[in-house]
């Protein structure tokens, strides 16, 4: 099985200068492991993991007391920080034709969520995902 056997071609994301109540909303709309992370020139430069941005968005503050989703509204509405510093940034990638065990490898020994899949021209194709790979488990073995 080949990476482009599958490729995601349409998928949420996010740019590096999003605000982290764009990321949250975006998650929320969008729930996901990890949201790729791209440039506006349409660079993928990484991702952002759910968790990454849940303990950055927790221990901005200390916590006392109860801690519920009106504790983390309060949190989110007191700052516009972007997400630049959280992305877990890699310039790790592959291609179409690549086998899928090439990603598999990838994004398990790199603790990743999402890599950017390359076309046989050198342009973005799209991305692969470690839920992806899981939901074609069955084809694999």
């Amino acid at each position: 099985m080949r990476v482009a056997d599958v490729l995601i071609t349409d998928f949420p994301h996010i740019y590096e200068d999003t605000s982290i109540q764009g990321a949250v909303e975006k998650l929320v709309e969008h729930p996901v492991h990890s949201l790729p992370v791209f440039t506006h020139d349409e660079t993928m430069v990484g991702e952002l993991n759910q968790t990454d941005l849940l303990l950055e968005i927790i221990g901005e503050e200390e916590i006392e007391g109860d801690f519920d989703l009106a504790s983390i509204h309060h949190l989110l509405s007191s700052g516009s920080d972007t997400i630049k510093p959280m992305v877990n940034r890699h310039e790790l990638r592959v291609r179409e034709d690549d086998h899928l065990v090439e990603a598999i490898k990838l994004l398990y020994e790199k603790d990743l969520g999402t890599l950017p899949v390359m076309a046989a021209d050198g342009g973005f194709a799209g991305i692969i995902t470690d839920i992806v790979i899981l939901e074609h488990y069955d084809e694999l073995s």
